[in-house]
C-alpha cells in the first residue's frame, strides 16, 4: 500500500472570513481575570462525551485539502474571546494513550471502508506553519508514532490581537493515493499566557475533542459506520459548502510548497 502525506498549513486570517462561522472551533477562557482552562463550543459529542468536529476533504486539481474546520475566539458577547498577546496552539495526542477512549489507535485514527468497523493507527503526515513567515519545523506522525526529530507537537493557530480576538484555519492536506476513509485526530487546543494566572501557570489546555475528516466516503457510510468506529451513533451536523476562491487560494499554497519539497 503506498503511504500517503498530509501537511497542515495556516492560511491568512482575511481568507478565512470566507467560511461559516459554525464550521469554526470556537472557544474562550473559563474566566478572562483568572484563565485556568480553554472552553470549546462544541454540542456535538460521542458515546463517550468527547467534543466532535467534522469536515470533507475537498478536491482541486490534483490535490485533496481541507482548511475545515477554523478556531476563532472572536466573539465576546458568547464568551468566545481571549486576552490580548496569548498565542493559542493545536496539539495532537495519542489517542491509544487517552484515558477519554477506548477507541483510538494512534497520532492518526483511520477507518478502512472496507475493514472490520475498528480503528487504526495509519497514515503518515507533517503539520507546518507554511502560511506565515518563518514556518517552524514541520511535526511528522506516523500512525502511532511522532518522527523524533519532531520534538514538542503544537501547530500554531495565532495571537490574540488587541480585542483579544484569534480567527485563522489550519490545512489538512493529504496526498493524491490516500486509501479513503475516516482520517480522526485526538487534539486539544493550548494557549500560552502573556500573563500568569492566579496559580502561577502560563500554559492552559481545552479538553480533548476529535476532528474527523471524510476523505471519499459517501454521506450515508461517513454519517454511519465511519462515525460509529470513534462512538458517534448519528451526527446532526450538516456539511456546509466550501468556497471556491479560498479553495483555490490554498490550493496554490499547497502547490508551491510541493514544489520546493522536490527541490
Amino acid at each position: 500500500m503506498k503511504k500517503f502525506f498530509m501537511s497542515l498549513v495556516l492560511t491568512t486570517v482575511c481568507a478565512s472570513a470566507v467560511f461559516a462561522q459554525h464550521s469554526d472551533v470556537e472557544f474562550g477562557y473559563d474566566s478572562l481575570d483568572n484563565p485556568t482552562t480553554i472552553v470549546v463550543g462544541q454540542d456535538l459529542v460521542t458515546n463517550e462525551g468527547i467534543q466532535f468536529y467534522e469536515a470533507t476533504i475537498e478536491q482541486l486539481g490534483d490535490d485533496r485539502f481541507t482548511p475545515d474546520p477554523g478556531f476563532a475566539a472572536d466573539e465576546p458577547d458568547e464568551g468566545f474571546v481571549v486576552n490580548p498577546g496569548d498565542t493559542v496552539s493545536l496539539r495532537v495526542l495519542d489517542a491509544s494513550e487517552s484515558s477519554l477512549t477506548n477507541l483510538g489507535a494512534g497520532f492518526v485514527n483511520f477507518y478502512d471502508p472496507e475493514g472490520d468497523g475498528s480503528l487504526q493507527a495509519m497514515g503518515e503526515f507533517a503539520i507546518s506553519t507554511g502560511g506565515v513567515p518563518n514556518p517552524a519545523p514541520a511535526l511528522l506522525l506516523n500512525g502511532a508514532s511522532i518522527s523524533p526529530g519532531s520534538g514538542d507537537n503544537p501547530v500554531f493557530i495565532g495571537q490574540a490581537d488587541d480585542d483579544g480576538d484569534i480567527h485563522n484555519h489550519l490545512v489538512f492536506d493529504i496526498d493524491d493515493d490516500a486509501p479513503l476513509g475516516a482520517y480522526g485526530f485526538l487534539v486539544q487546543l493550548e494557549a500560552q499566557l502573556a500573563t500568569a494566572n492566579l496559580n502561577g501557570d502560563f500554559t492552559i489546555t481545552s479538553d480533548p475533542f476529535f476532528t474527523i475528516l471524510n476523505n471519499g466516503l459517501s454521506d450515508e457510510v461517513f454519517e454511519g459506520p465511519a462515525l460509529a468506529a470513534f462512538g458517534v451513533v448519528e451526527s446532526a451536523s450538516i456539511p456546509e459548502p466550501t468556497s471556491g476562491v479560498l479553495l483555490a487560494a490554498v490550493g496554490s499554497v499547497i502547490l508551491t510548497r510541493r514544489r520546493k519539497r522536490r527541490v
